[in-house]
């Protein structure tokens, strides 16, 4: 009998092991799994952004195009524009003449 309860205590044992195991992994790869969606998050939110200042200095060049008959440094156009804040990712704007 003493052999007996002390495989059970064996068993039990054993099988709490890989349960830990288990649950560790699991927890590793939960995350592993958030991280990787908060890189998509950010990057999507930044390839948006990017576009919305791209699409703002389309709008000013053709403002300044409408307004305007020559091109100096002085002009709008030329000062650097601060995009809007797109949560959390804030875009700085420049034109340059060439």
């Amino acid at each position: 009998m003493h052999n007996k309860s002390g495989m059970a205590l064996f068993v039990t044992i054993l099988m709490l092991a890989i349960l830990i195991i288990v649950v560790s992994q699991l927890s590793l790869s939960t995350k592993m799994e958030l991280a990787v969606s908060q890189n998509v998050k950010s990057d999507t939110q930044n390839y948006y952004a990017t576009l919305a200042a791209v699409d703002k200095a389309k709008l000013i060049i053709a403002a300044d195009t409408k307004d305007s008959q020559y091109d100096d440094l002085t002009e709008f156009w030329a000062r650097e524009h601060e995009a809007e804040n797109f949560s959390g990712t804030s875009v700085k704007l420049s034109i340059e003449d060439e």
